[in-house]
C-alpha cells in the first residue's frame, strides 16, 4: 500500500486548522421565519360614507437583517396575510372579499441593550400590496412600520424574537380599491377617503445567524 506524501499532510493539517476557526465565526446576517397575528385595517367609502375593516387574521412572513454596527441593523421585512374585507352593518359583520395583504420593506433595527435578552426598536419603509380574490385587481400602495420587541439569544447562532408591529399604509382619496375591470364591466368595491389604513401584528420567530 502505498505511504500518503509528508507534503500531503501537511497541507490537510494547515486547512483543517484554518478551515476550524472560521466554520466557528459568526458572520452579521440573520434570517427569522415569523408566524403571527394581525388586527385592524379600516376604509371608509366616500361615495356611501360606509365603513370596512380587515377581520383579525393570522400572519407570517420573514426578516432579514444584516449588522452594521454592534447596535444597529439593516433591514428587510416581508410579511402576509389572508383575511377578508366586511362591513360592519346592524351589528352583523358581512364578508365582502377575501384579501391576501403583503407587506415588502425594508429599513433597520436598533439594539437598545446587548446581551443574551435585548429590547429593540425597528423603523421600515416600503409598499403594502391589497391582493383580493376573484376577477378584481390588486393594488399597491406606499406604507411604513414602526415596531419594538425582545430578543432571546441563548447562543450565539440561535435566537427567539417576539414583536409587535404598527404598520400603516396611505390610502389617497381620489384611489378606487379593489375594482374589477375585466370584460365590459368596470366595478369598484370603495373609494378610498384618504386617510391610513392602520393594523397591529403580533409576531414570532426563530432566529438563524451566520
Amino acid at each position: 500500500m502505498p505511504k500518503t506524501p509528508k507534503s500531503w499532510l501537511l497541507a490537510l493539517g494547515l486547512l483543517l486548522a484554518v478551515g476550524a476557526p472560521a466554520q466557528e465565526s459568526l458572520g452579521p446576517f440573520e434570517l427569522t421565519p415569523v408566524l403571527g397575528y394581525g388586527i385592524g385595517g379600516d376604509f371608509e367609502d366616500v361615495d356611501t360614507e360606509a365603513e370596512l375593516e380587515f377581520d383579525e387574521a393570522a400572519s407570517f412572513g420573514v426578516i432579514f437583517n444584516i449588522q452594521e454596527s454592534p447596535n444597529t441593523q439593516w433591514e428587510v421585512l416581508y410579511l402576509r396575510q389572508g383575511t377578508e374585507l366586511t362591513t360592519d352593518e346592524l351589528f352583523v359583520s358581512q364578508p365582502l372579499l377575501d384579501v391576501d395583504v403583503h407587506y415588502l420593506h425594508g429599513g433597520g433595527t436598533y439594539i437598545l441593550e446587548g446581551g443574551q435578552v435585548q429590547r429593540f426598536v425597528s423603523g421600515t419603509l416600503g409598499l403594502t400590496r391589497f391582493d383580493p380574490s376573484g376577477d378584481f385587481d390588486a393594488e399597491n400602495f406606499f406604507s411604513f412600520s414602526l415596531g419594538a420587541g425582545l430578543r432571546f439569544l441563548p447562543s450565539e447562532r440561535v435566537g427567539v424574537r417576539l414583536e409587535v408591529r404598527w404598520l400603516a399604509t396611505f390610502v389617497d382619496s381620489d384611489t378606487d380599491v379593489f375594482c374589477s375591470t375585466g370584460g365590459t364591466t368596470n366595478v369598484c368595491t370603495l373609494q378610498g377617503a384618504g386617510s391610513l389604513v392602520n393594523q397591529w401584528h403580533l409576531f414570532a420567530g426563530a432566529t438563524f445567524r451566520f
